[in-house]
């Protein structure tokens, strides 16, 4: 347990646990260990404080082994990710963590059973701001800001974890997607959702067979050379309740909006819809296989 900033990164061991003096809900450190203190033992240190901050100019700020606890610091700016996985997580549970980084924000790629709830996360740079591969279990943050990965924005392929996120904003200036769902199972939910892309698709589910959700429409979408929405399956249908703004594409290949084996509340864009089409592109609009729905396209 530490109050004090780190620099340099830390690598967890199997089973370990790292708080900061910012961990909740007891007067000091030995309120919060699993196990009781032996009579007469030392007075550890207090929590309830300010969270520490850990930042890496040269790699991860925290890289996790199996079975890790961490709660009570904020990460800050990364060369790589703020938290990374270094194989298969076990069983992860992190709390009362920021992260606000230039580098990429949080990658479990490798599997594992998350028991995540972030605060708000913001990425300038790195990777990506989420990648979850192979997870299950809960992963839950604020506010998400990510602006200029390298790759796909948010992540998420063959997952069977819920994603529930606060507003979010994706924006990408190089190639690449903004948000990709793909092959996964768990369920998605945005308390708003906003991304521009320069060069491909903003969102993307691709065989995602969990819900997709956005509670408010505040919003909008903003793809160049690639599909505002394209979501598709072979099979069975996937439970929508999308709501933007505006939705605007140029210069698109192939569909604006592409909704194939889709059902639930539908699609709602409160304000325009304007897609620009590339020369000898398919369709503006594919709707096909919907099962059930109201779409409301201004």
């Amino acid at each position: 347990e530490t109050g004090t900033n780190y620099s340099g990164g830390i690598a967890l061991q199997n089973n370990e646990r790292l708080f900061g003096e910012g961990h909740t809900g007891a007067a000091n450190l030995s309120g919060v260990l699993p196990f009781t203190m032996a009579p007469n033992s030392n007075t550890l240190p207090n929590i309830n404080g300010l969270r520490p901050v850990i930042i890496n100019p040269a790699g991860d700020g925290i890289q996790l082994a199996s079975g890790n606890n961490v709660r009570g610091l904020n990460l800050g700016n990364c060369s790589d990710f703020a938290i990374d996985d270094n194989g298969t997580l076990g069983t992860l549970t992190i709390s009362e963590v920021n992260i606000n980084t230039t580098g990429g924000g949080f990658r479990a790629a490798n599997g594992g059973a998350l028991a995540v709830t972030l605060g708000p996360l913001t990425t300038t740079g790195g990777t990506n701001g989420i990648h979850l591969a192979s997870t299950s279990g809960s992963f839950t943050a604020g506010a998400v800001s990510i602006t200029n990965p390298s790759s796909t924005g948010i992540m998420m392929q063959s997952a069977s974890n819920t994603l529930t996120l606060g507003a979010t904003t994706v924006s990408k200036s190089g190639a690449g997607t903004g948000v990709s769902l793909a092959s996964s199972s768990g369920n998605v939910t945005f308390t708003s959702l906003g991304i521009t892309t320069s060069n491909g698709s903003a969102l993307i589910g691709t065989e995602h067979t969990g819900s997709i959700s956005i509670t408010n429409n505040t919003g909008s979408l903003s793809a160049t050379a690639g599909a505002a929405i394209d979501l598709t399956r072979t099979t069975g249908n996937t439970t929508i309740d999308l709501k933007f703004n505006t939705v605007t594409t140029g210069n698109t290949p192939a569909y604006g909006i592409r909704l194939d084996n889709v059902g639930g509340t539908g699609l709602t864009i409160n304000g325009a819809t304007n897609l620009g089409m590339a020369v000898g592109s398919t369709n503006g609009i594919l709707m096909e296989n919907v099962s059930a729905g109201t779409y409301n396209i201004s």
